[in-house]
């Protein structure tokens, strides 16, 4: 995953970050932030499209080597 700088031109508006991290109890937990001016449905919204954009690269990586094997 590219976590590089934003495409020229694009102006930031609102952000969610879901963060890894230990508990006092050595726990992993995840935290869900997101920028004040967000709604909960466009959290969701926005969290929902990560997800199908990153299924759907992963899903390409094995669609890819299976046409190599085809072919």
């Amino acid at each position: 995953m590219d976590t590089g700088e934003m495409p020229e031109g694009w102006i930031p508006v609102d952000a969610v970050a879901v963060i890894k991290a230990l508990d006092e109890e050595g726990q992993q937990m995840y935290l869900i932030r997101s920028t004040s001016t967000l709604s909960d449905m466009e959290m969701v919204g926005m969290l929902t499209t990560a997800k199908d954009l990153q299924v759907a690269e992963i899903n390409s990586h094995f669609i890819d080597e299976a046409e190599e094997e085809e072919g």
